[in-house]
């Protein structure tokens, strides 16, 4: 499996969320300015979200130079397709996991329904990769009892600040799913607890046109024709979070 390079230049990346994040506080702040005369409709969280990674299912496809060690030396033996694909449990030795700081806005349609959107910022644990997830999220209270019980989910695309080999960006799909809890802390805040289920998918891709391949203790000097690659991680998580809506 390729390994994937990981790169400081997290610019493009921060300046539409710095923007996205100034002008979900204006309309935060926006809300709070309105008169109470109305049940309010529009709302705004800061939630914070640890990720355990439980399972994880990698798959990577494409044309690489074959080789073969006889005598002592590796032969070239010209180039190769190839698919592989293999599923991990990540129980005991997780990568991915990590703690994600999330910000939302979110509209309530009627009683029972409310739409937003988000954007967040996460660290993994172990592979000092920063995470950028942008999203969409729909909340639905079945029940009107008392502490409100609702079910989530969430759907967007990550960024990330790694890059491949080739300088190409890593990102993927999000999806996530869960349950949640919603506790009054006064009239116009709560405090909401939950629990879900989260993927994440990261894909990258690189290429080469060709290359020299030179051998060790020799003169003796091989191109390599164009060679490719296309990996993806699908990545299971359990997430538990905490959150402050207003």
């Amino acid at each position: 499996m390729k390994e994937i390079k990981i790169t400081t230049g997290t610019s493009t990346v921060l300046t539409p969320l710095l923007i996205m994040i100034t002008m979900m506080l204006m309309s935060s702040i926006t809300t709070q300015a309105q008169t109470e005369q109305k049940p309010r409709r529009w709302h705004f969280e800061i939630d914070l979200r640890y990720q355990q990674e439980l399972y994880r299912h990698d798959w990577a496809k494409g044309r690489i130079a074959d080789f073969e060690f006889v005598d002592e030396q590796f032969i070239y033996k010209g180039m190769k397709d190839y698919e592989e694909t293999y599923n991990e449990s990540r129980l005991d030795n997780f990568e991915y996991g990590g703690n994600t700081l999330m910000l939302y806005e979110l509209y309530d349609l009627n009683r029972h329904m409310s739409i937003g959107a988000g954007l967040g910022i996460g660290r993994s644990f172990t592979q000092e990769m920063w995470q950028f997830p942008l999203f969409a999220t729909l909340h639905y209270k079945p029940w009107s009892s008392r502490p409100h019980t609702y079910l989530f989910s969430e759907l967007g695309w990550t960024f990330t600040n790694a890059e491949n080999t080739s300088g190409k960006g890593v990102d993927g799909l999000m999806f996530n799913l869960g349950v949640g809890k919603s506790f009054n802390l006064g009239s116009k805040k709560r405090l909401d607890l939950k629990i879900g289920y989260h993927l994440q998918q990261l894909k990258y891709k690189w290429h080469f046109n060709s290359f020299d391949f030179t051998y060790i203790d020799s003169d003796k000097i091989i191109t390599i024709d164009e060679q490719n690659d296309k990996t993806r991680h699908t990545l299971h998580h359990l997430q538990l979070s905490a959150g402050l809506v207003f």
